[in-house]
């Protein structure tokens, strides 16, 4: 009677846990789906120069023009997801832009899945523990957190990349290296991390040596030389079936053996400061010799011409790789330490500053809990996690970093450092536990802290929208003044940045960047220096001439505003 009664008590005991668990974590993902829906809403209308060279490689894509996938620079999973939503949703210039921050959401909910699974397999594995250190509420109000704050602050639905993408394969390749922990004879574990690691390579380059990292990990764990042999094996046969026709296509294409260029140009852009992003010409002497630059066609302002060969809106940033091809990585190692010490200061300050010393404040908690913390533990028992973490840190740190591309990282190294935590002795107190995650809480959701979830909140309820969509404007108003899809029209101040150009479906084929300064130039030219650069435009093939910025209270004769907006065009046909 005694062993049935202790029994039904445990029943019962397990199921109010359960309940409990899984309101939580509905109660976590309404909050996630929802801000993350807020954020995609308010930014619908925003777009980078990152994601007009995505969108133009989805479209050759789908319009089977299978060559613009081989980009030596953009990776082509992303651009291939964004065509797919063009293709099937077919949006107008108006709602272009708001779908692909659709697929941004869509995307952002595969990595709360990805993450969710992630969260399950970790705490598990802390159950299996004798000393789990946190209660598993505790667990998902730190993970969800953390993901929230990582994937709304560090990364965000504004910007038109695939970061998130990468997150989504990061926390899959996590989840998955915990399984192949508990169960290293299930071979489908393995398969699943190659197949993982492959598509995380084709959103993004860095993977490809981060996967061997992984892949590492999973060898380590599968205890027993010949099964982590035949299992480790399995997965990087998968991972290579994936990613080999990729990179077997890029080094045929650059006549030498690659698998991206990313990581090459931003290094030379860096490290070694050769020009940025557009139109190196050779400078410094030590960078190397552009095999293929813009042709510079006038000094002042320097007007630069590129309308053969490469495709895209803005052939300039379409595919950086073909432009810069003969660049040439010079090591210098007061320079390298520089770049090094400034990554690793850009890491520590968004691991730190993750919402607001969030987390950091909640771990102190914690441990004052009458817990405390053992490296060997969270050595024991995250040393992949940590280990993972910290080479993409390092990675990043040595040639460029930015929030978004540290964030899923910087959300595993966290948890390695709450898994460092033990119960101590006497028994911790549950309202302590209570309140060091309200204060969390408060934090998440506290204005002074300027979170992108609140910020985005005030806007939706102020009804504002950032940016405003004048490149909307600029570019249905060129149509109304006879501008046709498919023509050729000439920038001034620069196209680098602008994107209406994207909308209007023409493409770029000269520019005089420089912004501001650029168009003061043209204006304060002589009349027979200005009749001169016009007509190097017009026999660059351009139809018109279009600056964002004219100064004011200059001579305007043959320009017509564009529109509302602060934008002017030159009709370049009768040149």
């Amino acid at each position: 009677m005694t062993t049935a009664s202790s029994l039904d008590n445990a029943r019962t005991k397990t199921l109010r846990h359960y309940r409990s668990s899984t309101i939580l974590r509905i109660i976590f993902w309404f909050i996630a789906v929802s801000l993350g829906l807020i954020q995609a809403w308010v930014t619908r209308f925003a777009m980078n120069p990152d994601g007009v060279s995505y969108l133009d490689i989805g479209d050759g894509f789908w319009r089977g023009d299978l060559r613009l996938l081989l980009n030596g620079y953009w990776s082509p999973l992303y651009g291939f997801l964004l065509g797919l939503a063009m293709k099937i949703l077919k949006p107008t210039a108006y709602w272009e832009f708001p779908v692909v921050h659709l697929v941004n959401f869509l995307i952002y909910l595969l990595a709360l899945l990805s993450f969710d699974l992630f969260l399950r397999e970790f705490i598990k594995s802390r159950t299996r523990n004798l000393d789990s250190g946190l209660p598993e509420h505790l667990w998902l109000t730190i993970g969800y957190l953390l993901f929230i704050s990582s994937s709304l602050l560090m990364i965000n639905l504004e910007i038109v990349s695939p970061d998130m993408c990468v997150a989504a394969c990061i926390y899959l390749a996590a989840a998955l290296l915990l399984r192949i922990r508990a169960n290293p004879q299930q071979k489908s574990n393995f398969i699943f991390l190659g197949v993982v690691l492959g598509f995380g390579y084709l959103s993004k380059t860095v993977m490809f040596p981060l996967a061997f990292v992984i892949l590492a990990a999973s060898f380590i764990m599968a205890r027993g030389w010949r099964r982590a042999n035949r299992t480790s094996l399995l997965a990087l046969i998968v991972f290579l079936a994936i990613a080999a026709p990729l990179i077997l296509a890029l080094s045929w294409s650059k006549r030498r053996p690659t698998f991206g260029e990313s990581g090459k140009l931003n290094y030379v852009w860096e490290v070694n400061q050769i020009p940025k992003y557009v139109h190196w010409h050779g400078e410094p002497a030590t960078s190397g010799a552009p095999k293929h630059p813009t042709r510079k066609i006038f000094d002042q302002p320097a007007i630069y011409e590129f309308a053969t060969p490469s495709p895209g809106s803005y052939p300039p940033w379409f595919d950086p790789s073909y432009w810069y091809d003969g660049a040439k990585i010079t090591f210098d190692l007061r320079r390298q330490l520089d770049v090094l010490s400034h990554g690793s200061l850009v890491c520590l300050s968004g691991f730190v500053d993750l919402a607001g010393n969030l987390f950091a404040l909640l771990f102190l908690l914690l441990a004052m809990n009458r817990r405390r913390w053992s490296l060997r533990q969270m050595a024991s028992s995250s040393w992949f996690l940590l280990l993972l973490a910290l080479v993409a840190l390092l990675m990043y740190s040595m040639v460029f970093v930015s929030t978004r591309y540290i964030a899923s990282f910087e959300v595993l190294l966290w948890f390695s450092i709450f898994s460092g935590l033990q119960t101590g002795r006497p028994r911790s107190r549950r309202w302590f536990d209570y309140l060091a995650v309200c204060l969390a809480i408060v934090f998440v959701f506290s204005v002074q802290t300027q979170p992108p979830f609140s910020e985005t909140v005030h806007n939706f309820l102020q009804n504002k929208s950032e940016p405003a969509p004048d490149q909307l404007k600029i570019a249905d108003a060129l149509i109304k003044m006879g501008i046709q899809p498919g023509d050729k029209v000439a920038s001034l101040g620069g196209a680098l940045f602008p994107h209406w150009y994207r909308l209007a479906r023409v493409q770029i084929v000269a520019e005089a960047p420089g912004g501001q300064n650029a168009v003061r130039q043209f204006r304060q030219a002589t009349p027979a220096d200005r009749e001169q650069i016009l007509r190097l435009f017009a026999q660059t093939g351009a139809r018109a001439l279009i600056a964002e910025m004219v100064p004011r209270g200059q001579d305007l004769d043959g320009w017509q505003r564009i529109a509302d907006t602060d934008a002017w065009v030159y009709f370049l046909h009768d040149r």
